[in-house]
């Protein structure tokens, strides 16, 4: 990954830190930024197509929370399947299964990003929550949105397992239960 780069990097100048509030992007402003370090071939071929300002950010249940009462996250996606979603989710949570059932087996669904991009409007600057039943499929989700050039994403750790260990955090069950 390129961030593994520039801290490797970080002798041929100083390393600055530039964060926004959910995206770290990493320069090095003796070499003028990325553009700067790929004309000095400093970046290695294999990793100069690769964006380092689209980085999958980890964190919290109470920190999904949060964002979306402060109106920092315009979707929280729900990548679990239909029937899962049902059984419980966090309130606003959209659901864009990620894997499909298929008898006994999990396949991936063919129309996961056209859904997301439905949903985004097709606006890559649209701040992502994603989410599944542990971190996994959400994990792989992320990755998959991050290629297709969304840019501010987030994965809920340990997904609603985790979210519902906090008894402080609102859910949406079905009236029966």
């Amino acid at each position: 990954m390129f961030l593994g780069t520039l801290y490797s990097v970080s002798r041929w100048g100083r390393l600055s830190h530039e964060s926004s509030t959910r995206i770290k992007a990493f320069t090095c402003s003796t070499h003028g930024g990325y553009t700067g370090l790929l004309r000095r071939g400093i970046v290695p071929q294999f990793q100069r197509f690769r964006s380092f300002a689209m980085i999958v950010e980890r964190i919290s249940p109470e920190e999904a929370h949060r964002r979306k009462q402060c109106g920092e996250c315009d979707l929280h996606l729900d990548v679990r399947t239909p029937e899962e979603y049902q059984e419980v989710h966090a309130p606003d949570s959209v659901l864009v299964p990620y894997m499909l059932k298929q008898g006994d087996k999990m396949v991936p669904n063919p129309n996961f990003l056209s859904e997301v991009e439905k949903l985004t409007g097709g606006n890559l600057e649209r701040k992502l929550i994603v989410n599944c039943a542990s971190g996994r499929r959400s994990a792989m989700a992320a990755e998959e949105l991050s290629k297709k050039g969304y840019k501010v994403i987030a994965d809920m750790e340990g997904g609603i397992q985790q979210y519902l260990q906090k008894p402080h955090l609102p859910v949406n069950r079905p009236k029966s239960q």
